[in-house]
């Protein structure tokens, strides 16, 4: 289903509908988190940072996991970094 279509459907839906829809995302969100932290793991390299130009992108090594953020120790100091904006360095 492409993106526009969902959009349409959304916009035709009773509130009841869309309590149920927003109950559904949140957790597909939570679990999608939950997957995260327990990929990553102290000490993996990371970079992170603007994904639209690699100018702003660091690399660093993890050093701390929390719920939905981690600690990653960079040369420029330390960072805390939403999991979804972190990703593994091959």
């Amino acid at each position: 289903m492409k993106m526009e279509e969902i959009q349409k459907e959304i916009m035709t839906m009773n509130k009841s509908q869309l309590d149920t829809l927003i109950q559904s995302m949140l957790s597909r969100k939570n679990s999608l988190t939950n997957e995260l932290s327990n990929f990553f793991k102290v000490g993996m390299k990371v970079n992170f940072g603007r994904r639209k130009d690699n100018y702003s992108m660091y690399e660093g090594v993890v050093s701390k996991i929390n719920r939905t953020k981690a600690i990653v120790k960079t040369d420029r100091g330390n960072y805390t970094v939403p999991l979804v904006n972190m990703k593994e360095v091959a």
